[in-house]
């Protein structure tokens, strides 16, 4: 049998740029596997053999929400965590909670949806998590939007990187809604202070 090591890493996609290397540090180490905690250290893609992409930065994974097969090869693979910023009535076709827990994956709910709700209780919160918590880390919801705020607000105030950077990055993950945007801005601006 492989060492897991080996496997990680033979059983991913190559990993292809997701946005220019301005957006976040290159890596001096080469090609990293996706769901190494260290790596890799520049914006890229790869899935977990379904139709969801995953976009990864040293052991954070963004994506749309992820199938039951997605999760249990992600655990296969050595994913710790999920984050779900879905609410429960945004129904899948199966108990995502229970799929996590039995793979033996920390499982986080953080639901919240719309511009009124991303207060900065919500922001620490999402800042804490990509900062904290056990990776390789998968972050999701419908479809990488409400991870995209969280995303910004980390990657300027925890890793230093240039707002715009920050939002190219969190755009090519999946957020489009504007309001979002301008609301972290303000709390980066804040916080900045």
């Amino acid at each position: 049998m492989k060492p897991l090591s080996a496997l990680l890493l033979a059983g991913l996609l190559a990993i292809a740029p997701g946005c220019s290397g301005e957006a976040a540090p290159t890596s001096d180490s080469g090609a990293t596997d996706a769901l190494d905690p260290s790596g890799p250290a520049s914006l890229g893609t790869t899935s977990l053999g379904g139709p969801t992409t995953l976009h990864a930065f040293e052991g954070r994974l963004v994506s749309a929400q992820p199938t039951e097969a997605e999760l249990k090869a992600g655990a296969e693979r050595g994913l710790a965590s999920v984050v779900n910023f879905r609410r429960p009535s945004e129904a899948v076709d199966f108990d995502e909670r229970a799929a996590v827990e039995a793979a033996g994956m920390d499982y986080v709910a953080v639901p919240w949806n719309g511009v009124e709700e991303l207060d900065d209780a919500l922001l620490d919160r999402g800042r804490e998590l990509l900062r904290d918590l056990p990776r390789p880390a998968l972050f999701h919801c419908k479809s990488g939007n409400r991870v995209g705020p969280m995303w910004i607000a980390w990657r300027v105030l925890d890793e230093g990187a240039d707002f715009e950077a920050a939002e190219k990055e969190a755009r090519a993950m999946g957020l489009s809604t504007d309001a979002y945007v301008e609301r972290v801005r303000r709390y980066v601006d804040e916080r900045a202070r």
